[in-house]
């Protein structure tokens, strides 16, 4: 998908990776620019690493929830993704997904979100209301009444 940017796009682009070393023909064969963190060991390591990032590309053909998106988006960073799993709900109407997993349609999302760098707040304060305290408490006590009006209640008496 970087190969497929344009050259003007291409020079201003370092690659910021993190967890296991890639190897030396993976790093030659990317021929970019490429900072490699290694384990982020922490909390405030992986902040610093998803603020760091303009775009955080999840490019995984299976992902069940989509964690790693899900913190780059709460860091303000864009994130793409392909339309799998727990991915679309995870990141809600803030995601950009390509039309394809092809190289070429994460390269055209690459240049839609490098257009678009006042969105990079907004992201971060959908995902922060999203998945607020008081979101979540909602959702819970949403599925409580569901359960309890299906006859699936299974609180004590006593807490009643």
């Amino acid at each position: 998908a970087l190969a497929g940017l344009p050259a003007g796009v291409r020079s201003g682009v370092t690659l910021l990776s993190f967890g296991k070393e890639p190897s030396a023909a993976t790093r030659h064969e990317v021929g970019f620019r490429w900072v490699h963190l290694g384990a982020l060991d922490s909390e405030n390591a992986q902040v610093a690493a998803y603020s760091a990032m303009d775009v955080f590309v999840a490019p995984s053909k299976a992902e069940a929830f989509g964690l790693t998106a899900q913190e780059a988006l709460a860091c303000g960073c864009q994130v793409i993704a392909i339309k799998t799993g727990g991915l679309p709900e995870a990141l809600g109407e803030f995601g950009y997904f390509p039309e394809s997993e092809s190289a070429r349609s994460i390269a055209a999302a690459l240049l839609q979100v490098f257009g678009e760098a006042d969105s990079k707040k907004a992201s971060s304060t959908w995902f922060n209301y999203r998945f607020s305290f008081e979101a979540t408490a909602q959702t819970l006590k949403t599925i409580k009444v569901s359960k309890s009006v299906k006859g699936f209640n299974s609180v004590k008496q006593s807490e009643k």
